[in-house]
């Protein structure tokens, strides 16, 4: 493998926030941003950043706000504003100005579809999925569902973090093991030292209590531009909680939806089943610009 496919890091204030962030394949012509779920952090993508690198991508993955090695404010986890922290990351420190293909996991995918609705000149495509976009009527519907009990749990201010307190592991473990297909290719030790570094739960639980603003948002937007009319890939894990939804879910916000499955994966494919991620967006990608001359 070439130095320039190994994974680098880097630090960089970027809209009042410190944010650390891993890349790779710096000098290749397309631009590949991944955004991490919870309880994870741009450690998700460690196997798949090198294959992208090698397969002709500049991968950026940041940490973002609140999350791995980035700064933890108190305030700002709605996404639109974690959005503004992107754009300013990959145009204002990174100088990456081209249009750039968004792939979000988790919530990263609430912060995928946020990006691509405020900057949709700077995406080429994007995908999303493995989480209830807020606004939707698939969100509404999942978030009183039992299997979801956390997102009502961690929307109650300060007793998630009382509770959670001195136990990080044993909880998060409870979602790497319920969500997975393969859960023990999860590096359950790396995401839960993390999250129970000072602050770091609680900036985790804040990502769940801005989605009624997200909602707000996430509907304001539709209203006034209607649904995205960039390609998006709406993906799932194969056997996934999110199979029967993702759709659906997807096109009310996008028209041009292509919905697709991780093999051999539930929640968390980039570790469960890396290659077969790292196909799927190569593949889709090879098709927008058949298709779109992007």
């Amino acid at each position: 493998m070439s130095s320039k496919n190994e994974i680098r890091y880097g630090m960089a204030r970027a809209n009042g926030v410190r944010l650390h962030y891993l890349h790779a394949g710096e000098g290749n012509p397309r631009t590949l941003v991944l955004f991490h779920g919870w309880p994870q952090t741009s450690h998700q993508w460690r196997e798949v950043i090198p294959m992208f690198a090698e397969a002709g991508y500049r991968v950026i993955a940041p940490d973002y706000r609140g999350a791995g090695n980035s700064e933890r404010p108190l305030f700002g986890y709605d996404k639109r504003t974690m959005a503004v922290d992107m754009h300013c990351l990959l145009h204002d420190v990174l100088k990456i100005t081209e249009p750039k293909i968004i792939v979000g996991h988790d919530l990263g995918g609430q912060l995928s579809y946020a990006y691509a609705s405020s900057y949709p000149e700077d995406v080429i495509w994007f995908s999303c999925g493995e989480a209830p976009l807020p606004g939707t009527s698939v969100h509404d519907e999942m978030k009183f569902d039992k299997s979801l009990f956390h997102f009502l749990f961690h929307s109650i201010q300060d007793l998630p973090e009382k509770l959670t307190e001195g136990r990080e592991h044993w909880y998060l473990q409870h979602f790497y093991d319920k969500l997975g297909y393969q859960p023990r290719k999860v590096d359950t030790e790396t995401f839960a030292k993390s999250f129970a570094e000072p602050g770091g739960m609680r900036a985790g639980f804040e990502l769940y209590r801005a989605f009624d603003q997200d909602a707000v948002d996430n509907l304001a937007a539709l209203k006034k531009d209607g649904k995205l009319k960039m390609p998006c890939l709406a993906l799932h894990g194969g056997v996934s909680l999110f199979t029967a939804v993702t759709d659906r879910m997807v096109k009310e916000f996008c028209e041009d939806v292509t919905t697709m499955g991780v093999p051999e994966a539930g929640h968390w494919f980039s570790e469960e089943n890396p290659e077969g991620f790292v196909k799927i967006i190569v593949d889709y990608d090879n098709k927008v610009k058949a298709k779109y001359g992007k």
